[in-house]
């Protein structure tokens, strides 16, 4: 959970230091003023995170999921029905 932490944090701090840039550059687009072919890569490539919040997000996803699942297999009845299919040579 810690590693998952630092890369949110590290996707916040990253979405801070272009938002500023980010801003300007969309309301001169909404005012229908051009913008640079070079502000215009920008835009498309590092300064959208889609990608970046999509990673974050399916890893944030899978990780509920992993500590439902252990959190499953940790379950009393869990353990119980473990330890009735060992003694029938079954394996869980």
């Amino acid at each position: 959970m810690k590693l998952f932490n630092i890369l949110k944090k590290g996707l916040t701090k990253l979405w801070d230091q272009i938002q500023d840039r980010k801003a300007k550059l969309t309301t001169k687009l909404k005012a229908g003023q051009p913008i640079s072919e070079v502000d215009q890569e920008w835009l498309d490539g590092d300064g959208n995170l889609v990608d970046e919040e999509q990673v974050v997000e399916g890893l944030d996803n899978a990780s509920l999921l992993l500590r439902e699942y252990v959190k499953d297999i940790d379950d009393p009845f869990a353990r119980k029905l473990e330890l009735m299919l060992g003694s029938f040579g079954w394996t869980t």
